[in-house]
C-alpha cells in the first residue's frame, strides 16, 4: 500500500498548494483523484511518484517510511498528460526500451520485455515508427508502454482521457481497467465526474488544497451539496437514479 500522511507542499512561495493530505492507495484497485483544473491533482501525483518532495508529512510504502523520494521510483510510475514530455527517443522501440537499458538489463531481456508490452497494448505496428510522426493517441499508448515495461506496482495517469479520439480512449480505458486484475494499483487524475463514476473503485476529491471527500463512487456522488459547492457535476448515470 502507498500512503500519504499529513503531507504539505509548496513551490517557491510560502503558500501551500496542498495541505494536510492523508490518503492511501491499495493494490488491485482503480482509484480516481477528482477535482477541478488547478486544484493540485498533478502536484499530488508528482509527490506520490517521488518527482517532488513534501515540505511536511510522510510517505509510506507497505508501512515503510520513504525518506528519500528517489526510492518511490522503484515502485511508482507516472504517465503525464502531455506525452511529448515523456517520449525521449527517436523511435518507439528505443523509447520503450530506454528505461530498461538505463538500469542495466541485457539486450535479450529488454527485447523480450518490450515485445511483451507492445503486444499487450496492441501497438506492434508502431514498433519502429519515429515518435515524432505518431498521432496524439498513439503517443499516449507509447508513453503508457514506457511505464508498464518497468513493472511498477502503482501506476499514475494524469488526465488519461484528455484530448483522445474515441478509439484511443477506449484502448486506454481497456488497459487501465485490466491492470488492477494483475494486482497493480491504477490511479488517475480527472475532472470528469462521469468517467470517475463509471471507472473507479474508490475516489478522492481534492478541493481547497486538501482531501474534501473520499469513498466509493456511490458514496462520493451522493454528497450532492458538497460537490456543488466544489463545482463538480453529478454524473449523468447517478442523476438517472434519482
Amino acid at each position: 500500500m502507498l500512503k500519504l500522511e499529513n503531507v504539505y507542499f509548496s513551490y517557491e512561495s510560502k503558500n501551500y498548494i496542498l495541505e494536510d493530505i492523508s490518503l492511501e492507495f491499495k493494490k488491485g484497485l482503480k482509484i480516481a483523484i477528482l477535482g477541478r483544473n488547478g486544484c493540485g491533482k498533478t502536484t499530488l501525483m508528482l509527490l506520490c511518484s517521488g518527482i517532488l518532495k513534501p515540505k511536511k508529512g510522510k510517505i509510506f510504502i507497505d508501512d515503510l517510511e520513504i525518506k528519500n523520494p528517489g526510492l518511490l521510483k522503484k515502485h511508482v510510475g507516472i504517465v503525464f498528460q502531455n506525452p511529448d514530455t515523456q517520449l525521449l527517443a527517436a523511435k518507439v522501440y528505443q523509447d520503450i526500451s530506454f528505461g530498461l537499458f538505463n538500469i542495466g538489463y541485457e539486450k535479450q531481456v529488454v527485447k523480450k520485455k518490450v515485445d511483451e508490452i507492445i503486444s499487450k497494448l496492441g501497438i506492434e505496428h508502431l514498433k519502429y515508427r519515429p515518435t515524432q510522426f505518431l498521432s496524439y493517441g498513439q503517443k499516449r499508448l507509447v508513453s503508457i508502454a514506457d511505464i508498464l515495461v518497468m513493472e511498477p506496482e502503482y501506476i499514475f495517469l494524469d488526465e488519461p482521457e484528455a484530448y483522445l479520439d474515441y478509439k484511443s480512449f477506449l484502448k486506454v480505458q481497456e488497459i487501465i481497467s485490466e491492470l488492477p486484475k494483475e494486482g497493480k494499483s491504477v490511479i488517475i487524475s480527472t475532472h470528469d465526474s462521469d468517467f470517475a463514476f463509471e471507472w473507479a473503485d474508490y475516489i478522492y476529491v481534492i478541493d481547497n488544497k486538501t482531501v474534501a471527500l473520499h469513498g466509493t463512487p456511490d458514496y462520493v456522488f451522493s454528497q450532492v451539496e458538497i460537490l456543488q459547492e466544489i463545482g463538480l457535476k453529478i454524473p449523468y448515470a447517478k442523476r438517472l437514479e434519482v
